[in-house]
Order: structure tokens, then C-alpha cells, then sequence
């Protein structure tokens, strides 16, 4: 599962007001978090956070008890793969319609 420590550590310089909000969040916040901020990183275009920030998600999924865990598996690989290759305007928007869908159909219920 997503480390709260580890997002902490992704956004950077440790905020007491940050981490509080990371360690209070449940997962499916934490995951919305990620989604956030794997787009900001894309925006910046900084591989190294949008790689880390894809492959903490990878990390999270649950292929034992999740059947949507290969979906989601194939979407990130493929954001991976287009932030390897420098490709930031497409995983960015992967990330921006993860975190719509994320919203609108995970934290709404």
C-alpha cells in the first residue's frame, strides 16, 4: 500500500501541515495524492518523480484481491513508459483523467 512517509518524502521539504495530512488520509485519498501529484511532476517534467510517483502506485496494487489490479497495472506501465521517453503532455493526462475518475467515482462513494 501506498507509505504515507514515502508521499511526504515525494512532495519534498517536510511540512508538519503536510504530513499531518498525509498520515490522517485514507488510502483512497493517498492514491488520489499520488495521482496529483504524479501530474504535477509531469507538468515540471521531472522523470525521476513521475517515475517514482508511478512505480509507488504499481507498489500499491493488490493482484490477490483487486480484479481491477491488471488495469491499472497496464495504464501505469504505460505512463511509465511515456515518461521514460520524455513523452510528459500524454502521461500527464493520464494522471489528470485517473484523478477525475478517482474522484468523481471512488471518493464520491
Amino acid at each position: 500500500m501506498v507509505g504515507q512517509q514515502n508521499l511526504a518524502a515525494f512532495k519534498g521539504r517536510q511540512n508538519p501541515y503536510l504530513v499531518q495530512k498525509i498520515q490522517t488520509a485514507s488510502k483512497e485519498k493517498l492514491i488520489l495524492m499520488l495521482f496529483e501529484l504524479g501530474g504535477q511532476s509531469c507538468a515540471n517534467r521531472n522523470r525521476e518523480k513521475a517515475g517514482r510517483v508511478l512505480t509507488e502506485l504499481i507498489a500499491a496494487l493488490d493482484f490477490d484481491h483487486d480484479v481491477m489490479a491488471i488495469a491499472f497495472f497496464e495504464i501505469y506501465r504505460y505512463a511509465l513508459d511515456q515518461v521514460q521517453h520524455n513523452h510528459f503532455q500524454m502521461a500527464g493526462e493520464i494522471f489528470g483523467q485517473l484523478a477525475e475518475v478517482w474522484k468523481t467515482h471512488i471518493l464520491k462513494n
